[in-house]
């Protein structure tokens, strides 16, 4: 039987999937999963405990040894942005920086305009893109000792491998990168007062790297292939999806990622001021999408709780408190890091005199409606964009399994949602580790 690995890291957890084949179709198998948590530390930027990470990565490897099942290749994908810079060594170089830190959104006034910036490469700026944090990283000298930029997942393949790439799915996320023309933008380069032999070689999905270094191999009691596979999450979660083109796609997670595939990039004044990004899964496959604030909300409000509950418990308040019919936007920039999540909401609320939720399950259902409205004005956007009458919402990752949100973004949208896998980040990893072999 031939294994392969994917190991997806989200916003606050990690999975190592094991996946095989029975004829064409894929079984998996989740085999370890981690925690994992933002460093937030006085006078430092908020940051990833990056060894502690990598030490579960090399947890799970080991408990594919423990249950007899070895993979013959690896991949890792994560959420888009954040990155190391190492030194001419290939040591890392300070912390590695959470796209939750406020540095960006301060250098974003600084540089060159948000629309000139999606002009030339068909990103839409977010002050947590890494072109800001390398602006900072810029301004603030760390960039002077780094040789070479990798990007989450790239640096953890790095660690096992010993081999540097730049994968293109997690590439164009950055505002570093052109999606329509597949190049870096000379003038945003220029303005950083960078070239690109910081980025090493860019591969795409399917690439092999190498072995696991010889010291891995010793820990974990296994030789295996690191391969890159659609390093960014949504990229992969949108080939996990099994939706080709003609539906609307809803990765749902800590983010929502709301949007569709297309084989060319949208660029305009349009779809810049209604907040459209182009993103790549592979050259000349385009993600068309939105980001929309996601299961971030509610799983800030459930850390807030005196009382521990969970996700599903959270649901059931918010059926409870369904009297509670007032909205809010939620990609208010406020959200993205508040010291508490609850404040944050009332302070929205109060911009526009609507009143506050009176218990919990209310504000649950005040966070649910304010997703479902959102998705559905970010459906409108995209319909009048392409012209079209879009039929039907397949909503997938870990946020697919909340009916009462699926029933309410019906109901927004006048479109019927239907359920794709829960775990498509960790599928669309696997197909592209292993997508030559079937």
């Amino acid at each position: 039987m031939k294994y392969f690995l994917a190991i997806d890291i989200g916003a606050s957890s990690g999975r190592h999937i094991l996946g095989h084949y029975e004829g064409n179709k894929l079984i998996t198998e989740e085999v370890y999963r981690f925690r994992h948590k933002l460093v937030e530390e006085d006078g430092a930027p908020v940051h990833y405990n990056i060894e502690e990470m990598f030490s579960e990565v090399l947890t799970g490897l080991s408990k594919c040894k423990e249950i007899g099942k070895i993979p013959e290749r690896i991949g890792i994908d994560s959420f888009g942005v954040d990155y190391a810079l190492l030194d001419n060594k290939g040591n890392l170089i300070g912390d590695v920086v959470s796209y939750r830190d406020a540095r960006g959104e301060e250098r974003k006034k600084e540089f060159l305009s948000p629309s000139e910036i999606y002009s030339l490469t068909g990103c839409q700026p977010h002050g947590f893109d890494s072109v800001y944090q390398l602006y900072d990283d810029v301004l603030s000298n760390k960039i002077k000792e780094a040789k070479t930029l990798l990007f989450l997942p790239m640096y953890l393949t790095y660690l096992l491998s010993g081999v540097m790439a730049t994968e293109v799915s997690i590439l164009s996320t950055s505002g570093l990168f052109s999606a329509a023309s597949s190049s870096f933008p000379s003038k945003i380069l220029t303005s950083l007062g960078i070239n690109e032999t910081l980025f090493p070689n860019i591969v795409e999905a399917n690439t092999c790297l190498g072995k696991l270094l010889p010291k891995i191999e010793e820990m974990i009691g296994y030789s295996s292939l690191v391969y890159t596979s659609y390093s960014h999450d949504t990229a992969a979660a949108f080939v996990g999806s099994g939706v080709e083109k003609g539906d609307i796609l809803l990765s749902s997670g800590t983010w929502s990622l709301l949007g569709v595939k297309r084989n060319q990039a949208l660029v305009s004044t349009t779809t810049f001021e209604a907040g459209f990004t182009n993103e790549l899964s592979r050259v000349g496959h385009i993600r068309f999408l939105k980001n929309i604030m996601g299961m971030w909300i509610i799983n800030r409000l459930i850390a807030e709780e005196k009382n521990s509950i969970n996700a599903g418990t959270a649901v059931e308040l918010a059926r409870k408190g369904r009297c509670y019919h007032q909205t809010f936007d939620v990609n208010d920039s406020s959200l993205l890091n508040p010291p508490y999540m609850a404040q944050a909401i009332f302070a929205l609320l109060d911009k526009e005199g609507k009143p506050h939720p009176r218990s919990r399950g209310e504000l649950y259902n005040c966070v649910y409606l304010s997703l479902a409205k959102g998705y559905a004005e970010a459906i409108t956007s995209l319909e009048n964009i392409l012209g079209e009458n879009l039929k039907a919402i397949c909503v997938f990752g870990g946020g697919s399994r909340n009916a009462y949100l699926n029933d309410l973004t019906e109901r927004a949208t006048g479109k019927r949602v239907y359920v794709g896998p829960a775990e498509a980040s960790a599928i669309g990893n696997l197909i592209g580790i292993s997508k030559d072999v079937l």
